[in-house]
This record gives C-alpha cells, structure tokens and sequence, in this order.
C-alpha cells in the first residue's frame, strides 16, 4: 500500500494547486464540499486499485481519477469551461514530477519515508515557486475574453500520457528501471513547453496593451484636437460677430433717431440670442479632461445615453498630463459606455461622472446601469461578468495604473448599477 500513500499526497498537493491557481466561486459551501467531495471518492479509487483482492483496472482507475477531478474543478471555478480543463491538465502534470521521483526513489532506494519525503518536498517547492512567480498573472489571464484556451490543452495531455505509460501502465517504472533517462528527456521538454506558453501568452498581453493602448492615444489625440477646434471655432465666431457689431451699432442709432423702439428691442433680441449660441461649454478649467469629457458627452448624445457630469478638475493639476492619467479615465468612461449600451431598455442607459478635489485628493467616481449579473474578483478586484469573458486589458491596464501612481481602486456593484471610484492626490 506504499503507493496508495504517494498518492494521498499527490491529491492534496493537485487539490491545493487547483484551490490556488483556479479563479473559485464565491461561494464556500461549493469550495470545501467539491474539495473534500474530490479527496474521499479519489482516496476510494485508489483504494480499489492498490487493494490487491480488488484487482481494478489501471486504466479504469486513471479515467476514474481524471473524471472526477475534472468534474471537481468545474464544480469550484467561476467559469465552467477550459478554463478549468486547462488548468486541471497542468495540475497533472505539476504533480506528476513529485511521483515519478517518489516511485524512483521507491524503486532505488527503497524505504517509503524517503519517497514520501522526497515527494513532499518537490511538491511544497514547485508549488511555491509557481505561486510566487506564475499565480497572478495566469490568475489575470483567466479573465480575458480573447485566449482559446481549448486549443492549449493538447500538449499537457499528451505529456500525461506520455509519462503515464512510461511510468504506470501497461510496465510500471520497477519493471523498466533504466528509462529515468528517457523520463528526464520528456520533463525538460515539458518544461521547455511551459516556459513557451508563458512568453507567448506574455507577448500576447503586450500586443493587445499596445493595441489598446494606441486606441487609447488616439482618443486622447482627439481630446487635444476636440479642445483645438472648439476654441478654433469659436475665435471665428467672436471674430464675426464683432465684424457684425459694427454694422448693428450705426443700424440701432439710426433706429433710436426714427424713434423705432419695438424694432430696437428685436434686433437686440436676436444679438443676445447669436451671443447665447457662442457659449462654449467648458466642463473644468482642465484642457486634458475637458477634451475627454467632451468626447463621450458627444458620444452619449449620439447613443441617446442619458450622461449627467460635476467635473472640477483645476488647470494645475498634473497628473493630468501623464497620458496614463488620460488612458485610466479613457478606459473607465468606455467600459461604462460598452456596459450601459447592453442594457434593453433605452431609458434606463444612464452614465454619470463626478470628478472633482476634497481634502487633498481628487475623487473620480463613475457610474453607469449594465445588465446581467456581474460580481467582483477576489483575484484582480476587478468586476466580471457571468459570461465567459470576464473583463478586458482596459480595466488591467486601469488597475495597473491605479497601483503605480498609489491611488486607489474600488468597483461597488448596487444592483443594476456599478459604481466605480477612482481616489488620487492632488
């Protein structure tokens, strides 16, 4: 029963691995009755298959394993997809090297204390180097929308496969002793997979940031050009009307000569009314922000989006000029834009914004109607959805902006209302 104990082990560590690196539900019930549900009807079928009056199939008991395993991680995970497939596959596999070690240590050595040992001892260090250096980003990356994560999920398997009938079934490691050579081969090319994966997903997130990122340029260069052209036109404007001026001046003292008073009053009725036309709306005496505000009330007016503003930013303020300032507010008044225009009723697509100084610190709060359930990630702390896309690289890019300037980040759901809010110091 040496190995039943291996795999004991091996369980504990799959299972603090998927409890670790998998995005869970919020409910706890769900987390320690799929956990412990998984580690008693595991322990039941290796049971079977150790016991020696019982004679399981080896490879009935691996399907077994793999099902209900799976069935468990999909239990636990917010998204029950392959996501939780993947992330079920690499658990195998980062197991897999704790117990084949145990087994040649078993084979070689002897002695189940020193292959327990050893066993636990690459476990607890695997999964603490993978914590420390993997966990959040691959925890981030289980949130986006846009990776096929089925199409991954072929070579993990095929390495499970591979080793597992080197190792297990049909010839165990003790029949065939001499293939560790061959073993080590497939775990440095197993490795040289995942560290492939990671630069490529890596270099994935940085092309979508610099995509998203030169969408947000340009809005932010639309911005400074919405600014440039109001103040342009209105230049022109003055710039006429002071031409026209002229001409209304000599036409009222002609008129107060004649003594044509109900025609005085019309003319200067209609002056009031072309000077009332030349109002420029400045939402704050910031440039930067004004622009940008400018734009999604534009933006609002054409999606017949209900968007009510308090904007007092002052013109000093300069954090204003750091275009990821300009990016962070770009990207929360757009993910409100995209959540409020997939609410049915028209009439209830509502945004509001309200930015303005207090005690030092300037306060941005956002907030906008969406549809849908959508909850919090205790992972990222940024909101998502019940759909299978979670959240984007607008509000990663938002959070990482939050956390290098030291302001602070917080998104409030209030039924059908999210309420986003965005503290910095002046």
């Amino acid at each position: 029963m040496n190995e039943f104990l291996i795999y004991r082990s091996s369980m504990i560590f799959q299972l603090a691995f998927l409890l670790l690196f998998l995005p869970l539900t919020k409910q706890k019930w769900k987390v320690i009755m799929g956990t412990a549900t998984a580690f008693i009807l595991t322990s039941i079928v290796d049971y079977m298959n150790f016991d020696p009056t019982v004679h399981m199939n080896r490879l009935l008991n691996v399907l077994l394993w793999v099902v209900i395993v799976q069935a468990a991680a999909l239990f636990l995970c917010r998204y029950s997809d392959w996501r939780a497939v993947f992330t079920v596959l690499c658990s195998s596999n980062y197991v897999m090297i704790g117990n084949v070690v145990a087994e040649v240590v078993l084979v070689f050595c002897g002695g189940m204390a020193r292959a327990l040992t050893s066993q636990i001892l690459i476990h607890a260090t695997l999964l603490y180097l993978l914590v420390r250096t993997v966990r959040k980003n691959y925890l981030m990356e289980l949130e986006m929308a846009n990776r096929k994560w089925n199409r991954i999920c072929l070579m993990p398997i095929l390495f499970y496969i591979t080793v597992y009938g080197m190792t297990v079934w049909p010839v165990s490691i003790a029949e065939v002793p001499n293939i560790c050579g061959a073993l080590i081969c497939v775990f440095l090319l197993m490795g040289f997979y995942y560290v492939s994966l990671i630069i490529g997903i890596a270099q994935s997130r940085n092309e979508a940031e610099k995509i998203n990122a030169s969408a947000l340029m340009e809005k932010y260069t639309e911005g400074i050009l919405h600014e440039a052209r109001t103040v342009r036109n209105h230049q022109k404007l003055l710039a006429i009307q002071r031409h026209d001026l002229r001409h209304q001046y000599a036409l009222i003292k002609s008129l107060l000569d004649e003594g044509q008073y109900d025609e005085i009053y019309q003319l200067l009725e209609k002056s009031g009314q072309q000077l009332e036309s030349l109002k420029e709306i400045r939402y704050c005496e910031n440039s930067i922000v004004n622009g940008i505000i400018g734009i999604y009330h534009a933006k609002a007016e054409r999606a017949q989006i209900d968007f009510t503003y308090k904007i007092d930013v002052p013109a000093e303020f300069e954090q204003a000029k750091d275009f990821g300032f300009a990016t962070m507010l770009s990207n929360l008044l757009e993910n409100a834009f995209i959540a409020v225009c997939k609410v049915p009723d028209s009439q209830e697509r509502k945004v509001s914004v309200r930015i303005e100084p207090k005690k030092e610190q300037l306060i941005i709060e956002i907030r906008n109607n969406y549809f849908g359930k959508l909850d919090i990630s205790r992972e990222t702390g940024l909101p998502v959805t019940d759909k299978v896309d979670g959240h984007g690289y607008g509000l990663v890019s938002v959070s990482n902006y939050a956390r290098k300037s030291g302001a602070l980040l917080k998104f409030r759901p209030e039924g059908q209302l999210l309420v986003v809010q965005y503290i910095t110091n002046l």
